[in-house]
């Protein structure tokens, strides 16, 4: 069993190299499609922003955390 699990991450390794390979031997003289992009609009008043703080979790339990702040409205 260890030596077909050995071989199955070979052969993934092995893909993924080869995938890697062929992307960095792509073309680089495709237009960006942010140059081609048009205007967005004018802007808007009202919505919501959101504000993200990283800082580590008291726990990993999800019912538990109390400091996370990824989802708080200004």
């Amino acid at each position: 069993m260890t030596m077909m699990i050995s071989r199955r991450c070979a052969i993934a390794a092995g893909c993924v190299a080869f995938t890697l390979m062929l992307s960095a031997c792509g073309s680089g003289d495709s237009p960006s499609s942010a140059t081609t992009a048009g205007a967005a609009g004018d802007p808007i008043d009202g919505g919501t922003g959101l504000i993200i703080e990283q800082a580590e979790p008291r726990s990993l339990d999800p019912a538990v955390i109390a400091n996370s702040w990824a989802n708080s409205p200004v």
